[in-house]
């Protein structure tokens, strides 16, 4: 938080958000949503669209942050970029059986 705040600072839409996301009851777990990217519900069929996107699908380089509600990014971009991955999506077990796409799928999965 930075010390000295002004109106409409990143920080102070932040709290918008956050407490909206809490008073509307739009939130899933983890909870409280405040000081995290928040977890919220359609989180996972929001994540079912990235694929769909052409800046997705032509993209050399896709980065994930390991947020609850990006997982389902991960999932998508293991299955979209790393056809020789085989993933179980109930428990995140995975056998990669090329040496080059290991590393991104350990970091998908974390």
């Amino acid at each position: 938080q930075p010390p000295r705040r002004c109106k409409n600072t990143k920080w102070d839409i932040r709290h918008k958000v956050w407490n909206y996301i809490e008073v509307k009851n739009l939130a899933s777990f983890p909870r409280p949503v405040h000081n995290r990217i928040p977890n919220f519900k359609g989180a996972l069929e929001a994540c079912e669209k990235v694929p769909l996107l052409e800046i997705f699908t032509k993209a050399a380089v896709v980065k994930v942050d390991p947020d609850k509600p990006l997982e389902g990014v991960r999932l998508a971009s293991l299955q979209v970029y790393c056809s020789d991955c085989l993933l179980s999506t109930a428990d995140h077990i995975f056998k990669c059986t090329s040496s080059t796409c290991l590393v991104f799928c350990i970091v998908c999965i974390i």
